[in-house]
């Protein structure tokens, strides 16, 4: 076996501990919603809405900050003159 598969055992049999110990319900409201749903259920969701978070966020800003430098670097190029 080499590391990584080690590795993921691991980390496959620490998720799998986590899940089995929080599956007790938990109720939370929103406003004026009340949930009452699985802790574990309710982790993941914060997880992949984190995940989602951080990976949309600096790709979004990349961008802005791409758009913003090539319009500065069209208002700086000066005009041509035709002969």
């Amino acid at each position: 076996m080499n590391y990584k598969s080690i590795i993921l055992i691991i980390l496959v049999l620490f998720i799998t501990a986590i899940s089995m110990q929080n599956t007790h319900t938990v109720d939370f409201k929103v406003l004026v919603w009340d949930f009452s749903i699985s802790l574990i259920f309710f982790l993941y969701v914060i997880l992949f809405i984190g995940i989602f978070i951080g990976y949309t966020f600096p790709r979004i800003v990349k961008i802005s900050r791409k758009r913003s430098v090539k319009k500065a670097d069209n208002e700086k190029l000066p005009e041509r003159k035709t002969s």
